[in-house]
């Protein structure tokens, strides 16, 4: 866990699941003033606008970030996850074009 300007941030890494899978994450034993959290998520890296596929406007929108430093509002477009939004995801949302969630 870390903090983004006092917000908590909640990272979930998974290995061995396919891009493009549909998800069901638990989360247990947040401290939080809520009772434990439990998101369904789709995702597709490169699908920066939420379509359920990978097109030209998140190619487009990808290389309108170019520059950015990770951020809460942003990390969808950092498909490398460096830390930056720079032409290495750029070149990995194009690579990812045409891609759909099934």
């Amino acid at each position: 866990n870390a903090t983004a300007s006092g917000t908590p941030i909640v990272t979930v890494t998974l290995t061995g699941v396919p891009d493009g899978r549909r998800l069901t994450v638990n989360l247990t034993n947040v401290d939080t003033t809520t009772a434990d959290f439990a998101a369904n998520m789709g995702f597709l890296v490169g699908d920066v606008n939420s379509t359920g596929r990978v097109n030209a406007s998140d190619i487009s929108a990808t290389k309108s970030r170019v520059g950015q430093m990770l951020s809460t509002t942003n990390a969808r477009f950092d498909a490398d996850v460096n830390g930056v939004i720079d032409a290495k995801d750029v070149t990995a949302v194009k690579a990812r074009a045409g891609r759909v969630i099934p």
